[in-house]
């Protein structure tokens, strides 16, 4: 089956455009290295690929450099401009532990907060990646 545009029929049989749209974005991640787990299925999350692929050692994902990274350590958080963890007093609460394949104990999207409330606290702070008894400003 080919298929017709207002112009001309387009000579490309359904199979090739399908699979060209899957497998594009996968070859180029693997050609040239620097995209890990960018072509993850629609409802799916960067960091469940990673923990695929790396198991415990690299079950985060680097939204900044499109990589999948380490899991940092009690008492650090990853910097994504210097892709590294750092260590810092008051730091907690910033990432679940994993399981030995690499998937987090607790849900990311809340683990924060919830270990929050588990200190006695009820904030978080992103900017200074520890709990508070008061909300976060910004200025």
């Amino acid at each position: 089956m080919s298929f017709a545009t207002v112009f001309r029929a387009f000579p490309f049989p359904a199979r090739f455009l399908v699979a060209h749209h899957v497998l594009f974005p996968l070859w180029i991640g693997t050609a040239c290295g620097e995209v890990e787990c960018a072509a993850v299925d629609v409802g799916s999350h960067h960091e469940a690929c990673c923990a695929k692929i790396y198991d415990e050692a690299k079950p985060y994902y680097n939204y900044l450099t499109q990589r999948c990274r380490e899991a940092c350590d009690e008492g650090s958080y990853y910097d994504e401009k210097k892709r590294e963890c750092v260590e810092a007093d008051g730091v907690e609460c910033v990432e679940p532990p994993t399981k030995s394949d690499g998937e987090p104990l607790f849900p990311l999207e809340t683990y924060s907060y919830k270990c929050c409330v588990k200190k006695g606290k009820l904030y978080y702070d992103d900017e200074q990646h520890r709990c508070t008894t008061r909300s976060p400003t910004r200025s």
